[in-house]
């Protein structure tokens, strides 16, 4: 085990050095050009799924706020078909600044 008191780069290339001196140690190759744009891709990926997720929840539970639910229901158009009946009601009450946020 290597250690240094603080993290600095100068304390992190002392490692480097002093862990290449070590028999045991074994390098790895690092990832091509292709390799590291399928990981930015899959991250990419990961997070706009992560916003999707968390803007579906926050719409979901700001709906409940008003009571209005039912966005779970598929054969009405889901979580879509909730916010656009809810919008179209001219009888809920909602101000227009309301609607056109």
């Amino acid at each position: 085990n290597i250690r240094q008191t603080q993290k600095t780069d100068a304390n992190d290339a002392l490692a480097i050095v002093q862990a290449s001196q070590l028999v045991d140690v074994q390098f790895i190759n690092g990832k091509s050009v292709a390799q590291q744009e399928l990981q930015s891709l899959l991250r990419m990926r990961e997070l706009a799924v992560k916003q999707k997720v968390a803007l579906q929840n926050q719409v979901r539970a700001l709906l409940a706020e008003f009571n209005i639910h039912g966005s779970s229901a598929k054969g009405r158009g889901g979580l879509s078909g909730a916010v656009q009946r809810t919008l179209e009601d001219a009888d809920n009450g909602f101000s227009m600044p309301f609607r056109d946020a």
